[in-house]
């Protein structure tokens, strides 16, 4: 039997300790450690819901088992709807707050790198001469003064991490950040690849 997009939502959700995430968020919210944009990454089923469209429509849903890093990976939630699908998801995130790095341990992920994406940085100083067949990164938000040049920097910096055939997936945050995110695209169309878009904001990049 087919299982349905609805079908796998019910399954992840089953397994995911949905009561003990939503109470993390009502006790960092009871004591006031909270803003009111954030209350959407402590929302089991819309997250699952949103991970899920993206893996469905990039094929990661029936792919090979992939060895994947995750950038800025927040509270987790991409990771962990890979991780359904037997790929292998590696957690890389700037210091964040602890109500983040509790959401991961209670999906029973840990963080494998702390790393914090800078202009004209190399990535490969953390994470080292791992190849993985996918980077993430989609809560992209340190672009706020980026130039088209950095966007060629940080691109290919991943792609020297990314194996051939390999792909990029991005999602940038453009809420207050257009200049890095209008430099993106400029970027795009400079470059000498053809991404593959998701929405206005979720890209697909392959490594040429």
């Amino acid at each position: 039997m087919i299982s349905t997009f609805d079908d796998i939502v019910k399954k992840i959700l089953s397994e995911t300790p949905v009561d003990e995430i939503e109470a993390l968020w009502k006790f960092y919210g009871d004591h006031g450690y909270t803003l009111p944009g954030f209350a959407k990454y402590f929302q089991p089923e819309k997250q699952i819901r949103q991970k899920l469209e993206w893996v469905f429509n990039f094929g990661l849903s029936t792919s090979q088992p992939l060895i994947v890093l995750d950038i800025g990976t927040g509270a987790g939630w991409l990771p962990y709807t890979l991780k359904y699908f037997g790929h292998d998801v590696h957690l890389t995130d700037a210091p964040t707050s602890k109500k983040y790095n509790l959401c991961i341990k209670l999906l029973g992920m840990e963080k494998e790198f702390c790393l914090r994406v800078s202009k004209q940085e190399s990535i490969l100083d953390v994470i080292g001469f791992q190849k993985y067949d996918l980077i993430s990164a989609t809560g992209i938000c340190f672009h706020r003064d980026w130039i088209p040049g950095d966007w060629r920097f940080f691109i290919d910096d991943c792609f020297r991490a990314i194996v051939d055939g390999g792909r990029l997936l991005l999602r940038i945050n453009n809420e207050g950040q257009r200049v890095g995110y209008e430099s993106f695209l400029q970027y795009l169309k400079l470059a000498d690849f053809k991404p593959e878009r998701f929405d206005a904001i979720t890209w697909m990049l392959y490594k040429p």
